[in-house]
């Protein structure tokens, strides 16, 4: 994400796309995404595991 210092690209498009995958994949795996931070070279995430949305 951000820019490529060789190329000049810029990929922050990736955020959107980041984001969006892991609010699917929460709903998928009994997780919820309480908080999300991307930054252009890592991400911090606040998880809480749904053990009641995996047992149904």
């Amino acid at each position: 994400m951000g820019d490529d210092p060789i190329t000049g690209k810029n990929f922050d498009h990736r955020k959107k796309w980041i984001e969006q995958h892991l609010m699917q994949f929460a709903g998928t795996f009994g997780i919820d995404l309480l908080g999300l931070a991307l930054l252009s070279n890592h991400v911090h995430l606040i998880l809480r595991t749904r053990p009641d949305v995996v047992a149904t």
